[in-house]
């Protein structure tokens, strides 16, 4: 696919409807040049699309941390194959590992039907952190 707007913003249209709708309500992109056209991505699947700041990758944590998930079939750098059956195989492993932020479902398991909320603890620092529970042990 490489860095040519036209063909990304082609691709993206082609497949975004297939998304969940959980992951059809925006789109995170850092600055590269390969979203030239977002505005033709935007109207054609009504999906804004949003760029992080420069080197803020926190501003895209799901993608960053994908990058991380899939930095361990293919190193940066590396030239993704275009072995089909091999970037499936990946797919289905990273779709079917569980998540802590989608409470220990597969991001598989969360997109069916309908988007599981994850159970995510209240902070440390609010009255409903559970009183039986202590944030840290000095035992």
């Amino acid at each position: 696919m490489g860095k040519d707007s036209a063909i990304v913003a082609d691709i993206l249209i082609e497949h975004t409807s297939e998304w969940p709708e959980m992951m059809r309500a925006s789109l995170a992109w850092d600055q590269g040049s390969e979203m030239a056209r977002h505005a033709v991505l935007s109207l054609a699947t009504d999906l804004p699309v949003y760029f992080a700041d420069p080197r803020s990758p926190w501003q895209r944590p799901s993608n960053e941390n994908t990058n991380r998930l899939i930095r361990e079939y293919l190193s940066e750098g590396e030239a993704i194959p275009a072995h089909q059956p091999y970037l499936r195989a990946i797919n289905t492993e990273l779709n079917e590992r569980p998540r802590i932020t989608l409470g220990y479902l597969t991001p598989r398991e969360s997109s069916i039907n309908s988007p599981a909320k994850p159970t995510l603890l209240p902070r440390l620092d609010t009255p409903e952190w559970p009183s039986s529970m202590s944030a840290c042990s000095t035992h």
